[in-house]
C-alpha cells in the first residue's frame, strides 16, 4: 500500500514544508513508490528465532507466507559443522556416569587439601610504641620515628623527656594510663626549631569596609624518638 501524504496524515509539518524538509518528502515519496515495508517496516529475516518460527515470522510480518520451505533471499542458512571429532582414547576418565555431586566433593577435596598445604605466616611482631601528649595534642610514637611538635623549651642537639605517656602497647599487653601510666616514659632529641608554612587569616564584613589580612607561621620542634621506658 501506498503512504498517506495528506495534511492530516502529516499534521503539522505539512503546513510549514520548507527546503530542510527534502529528505523527509523524497524518503515517503520514495517509501510510496516502491513499498512500505522496505522502509517504514523492518524485515526481520536476519534473525534466528524468525528463521525458525517460520510461523512467528509470518505473525510479525503478514506479507510473508507461513511456509516452512519458504527460504527467500536473505535466510539464514544453517553452518557447516564441519567434521566430527573423536574424544581421544587411552586413558580419558568415563565421565558419563559421575553426577554433579560427585564433582563437587571432587572440586572440594582438591581445595581443602590445597587449603591443608598453604604456609600459614606467623604474626609479625609489633614493635613497642606509646601514644604521648605534649602541646595540647597527642601523637603515637615508635623508635625511629620523627614527630613535629609545638616549640618546646629545649636546646637543639640535646635530649628531652616527655613523661606524659597516655598509653603504652606493642609487647604483647597494652597498658591505658589514668590519665597517664605511671613509671613510663619517651625519650627524643631535638633535632631542629623551625616555623611551619605560612597561613593566611583573612577577616571581613560584608558592607562595612572592613577588611584584615594576616599571615601566621606556627613555630614548631622536630623530634625523633630514641627510647620508649615503662
Amino acid at each position: 500500500s501506498l503512504v498517506d501524504l495528506s495534511p492530516w496524515r502529516l499534521g503539522y509539518r505539512a503546513r510549514s514544508l520548507g527546503p530542510w524538509d527534502l529528505p523527509f518528502v523524497v524518503h515517503f515519496a520514495l517509501a510510496g513508490a516502491m513499498g512500505t515495508r522496505f522502509f517504514v517496516r523492518p524485515r526481520l529475516r536476519h534473525s534466528p528465532t524468525m528463521a525458525a518460527n517460520p510461523e512467528r515470522r509470518a505473525m510479525t510480518d503478514p506479507h510473508i507466507a507461513a511456509d516452512p520451505e519458504d527460504h527467500y533471499e536473505g535466510d539464514p542458512t544453517p553452518a557447516d559443522p564441519g567434521p566430527e571429532v573423536e574424544a581421544p582414547q587411552g586413558d580419558a576418565t568415563d565421565t558419563s556416569s559421575a553426577s554433579p555431586e560427585d564433582g563437587r566433593q571432587a572440586r572440594g577435596s582438591q581445595g581443602s587439601a590445597a587449603r591443608r598445604t598453604t604456609p600459614t605466616r606467623a604474626p609479625k611482631p609489633l614493635s613497642p610504641y606509646a601514644v604521648i601528649e605534649t602541646g595540647g595534642k597527642q601523637y603515637r610514637v615508635s623508635v625511629g620515628d620523627q614527630i613535629a611538635v609545638e616549640r618546646l623549651p629545649a636546646e637543639a642537639g640535646g635530649d628531652i623527656t616527655i613523661d606524659r605517656v597516655l598509653l603504652l602497647g606493642g609487647d604483647g599487653a597494652t597498658r591505658v594510663g589514668t590519665p597517664t601510666v605511671s613509671g613510663a616514659a619517651v625519650t627524643a632529641r631535638v633535632d631542629e626549631h623551625y616555623r611551619g608554612e605560612k597561613i593566611v587569616v583573612f577577616k571581613y564584613k560584608a558592607k562595612k569596609g572592613y577588611r584584615r589580612r594576616i599571615g601566621h607561621r606556627q613555630s614548631l620542634t622536630r623530634l625523633i624518638i630514641t627510647n620508649i621506658a615503662g
